[in-house]
């Protein structure tokens, strides 16, 4: 016959807490990233730093990933990191919807399987300052506008709006001075903050 051994708490609570400590130490990752929210990015104590805007699965953000941890090691500022996917920072995403619905135009129409133009597509296409797709919609055609018009310089987090990510904004004597977002220009601007 099968006889249960007394229930010994004390022996439990070892154990749970062994497994607790081994799952942190396992997944715990040792980088010298400083995690912050949208509305810390304006009030750090320093008044020069950089707020790197960063998601997870972005490949982007995966490429310029040595530069940022080469910065981390060597650069002069402190560098905080914005997580984009954390609910409490996504009013900072650019609203590309509502970007989409002014922005767009319709220059044609699908007719029986044809496509007849109101306007000439080489005017959007050969835009020098602005990004467009045309793109069949439906019964429509349209030019999508695909250059975020966000604020470059903002003043207030209520300014901030990230198009997309990697994005890096730099604050100077307390102030923002310049928000940037592309590989190329995160890493241009981390290059010049390194001096």
């Amino acid at each position: 016959m099968y006889r249960l051994k007394r229930f010994k708490p004390w022996l439990f609570m070892s154990v749970l807490a062994g497994i607790v400590i081994a799952i942190a130490l396992l997944t715990a990752e040792d980088d010298s990233a400083m995690f912050i929210t949208i509305d810390e990015s304006l009030n750090q104590t320093e008044e020069n730093y950089l707020v790197y805007f960063w998601q997870e699965g972005c490949h982007y953000c995966e490429e310029i990933e040595p530069v940022i941890t080469d910065y981390q090691e060597e650069g002069a500022r402190p560098l905080y990191v914005i997580d984009m996917q954390a609910e409490e920072n996504l009013s900072a995403w650019y609203d590309w919807e509502q970007h989409h619905r002014e922005k767009d135009q319709v220059i044609g129409e699908v007719v029986d399987g044809s496509i007849e133009y109101f306007e000439d597509p080489n005017i959007y296409l050969e835009d020098p300052d602005i990004q467009w797709e045309i793109e069949t919609i439906g019964d429509e055609v349209k030019a999508v506008h695909q250059t975020a018009l966000y604020d470059k310089n903002p003043t207030t987090i209520a300014e901030i709006n990230i198009p997309a990510t990697p994005a890096l904004l730099t604050v100077e004597q307390g102030e923002p001075k310049a928000l940037v977002v592309g590989v190329d220009r995160v890493t241009e601007q981390l290059t010049q903050a390194k001096e």
